[in-house]
């Protein structure tokens, strides 16, 4: 079957082998942004809805908005020359496996919404993590370790709305989140990320004695992720007191 190729970036070329079902984004710089499947109008890639094996070459420095929309790849590794992902970029993919390298710095709403890897680990480098990122079919993201130096969840000011969660409303959560990193400063704009989670979270051990609480959220109700009838139950001062307190791994 005969190769196919183009264009999808200024410096950027894709090669599809039909016969491997390998597309290959090669060259470097960032992708072209895409139109999602229900837009009218704008650039659709070639590549959409093919089942597909997908491989970097080069210095590919951002992966566009909804470029693998719809595409089932199984295994996918980010190169780390990536910084930022797009929105919806691999939006109901079907990933089963994923891997993101250090220099990863921006990964837009819906990204990996729809998706089935149950465990993932973020880079250090993290900067932003979009509005339902990981959201998706429930029970298939078990298991995510995250650094604490991420500065941005949702959208912006969304916290405030209502609207920003990080797993999606209506799905499940991970069953567990590890963070790593120092503590953190300000713990108010992580609010998103726990919206609706019930499973557990595990702080560093070296955490121990440097606990820290989270004033002023807009509604604690939100942060049932410590599942206790008593705090649930408890006024509000008694359970953000309570609710907060980090559980640590043993010695």
């Amino acid at each position: 079957m005969t190769i196919e190729t183009g264009r999808c970036g200024d410096g950027l070329t894709w090669t599809f082998d039909p016969d491997e079902a390998l597309l290959t984004i090669a060259g470097e710089g960032p992708m072209w942004d895409y139109a999602r499947f229900w837009e009218d109008g704008g650039t659709v890639p070639p590549w959409r809805g093919r089942a597909l094996e997908l491989a970097f070459e080069g210095n590919i420095t951002s992966i566009g908005r909804a470029a693998f929309e719809g595409c089932y790849i199984e295994t996918l590794e980010i190169p780390g020359s990536v910084k930022a992902i797009g929105m919806a970029a691999f939006d109901e993919g079907g990933i089963c496996e994923l891997t993101l390298h250090e220099g990863l710095e921006f990964i837009g709403e819906i990204a990996f919404f729809g998706n089935r890897f149950r465990d993932l680990t973020l880079p250090s480098t993290l900067e932003v993590l979009g509005d339902r990122a990981f959201g998706g079919p429930e029970g298939f993201l078990e298991y995510i370790t995250m650094p604490t130096g991420i500065a941005a969840f949702g959208h912006p000011n969304d916290w405030t709305e209502g609207g920003a969660y990080i797993f999606g409303e209506g799905f499940q959560g991970p069953r567990r989140i590890d963070l790593y990193g120092p503590p953190p400063e300000d713990w108010l704009h992580w609010w998103p990320v726990f919206a609706f989670l019930e499973g557990e979270i595990f702080y560093p051990a070296e955490w121990r004695g440097r606990e820290r609480t989270f004033p002023d959220l807009p509604d604690p109700r939100y942060f049932a992720h410590y599942p206790d009838e008593d705090i649930r139950n408890a006024d509000e001062d008694e359970y953000i007191a309570q609710a907060w307190i980090p559980r640590v791994e043993p010695d």
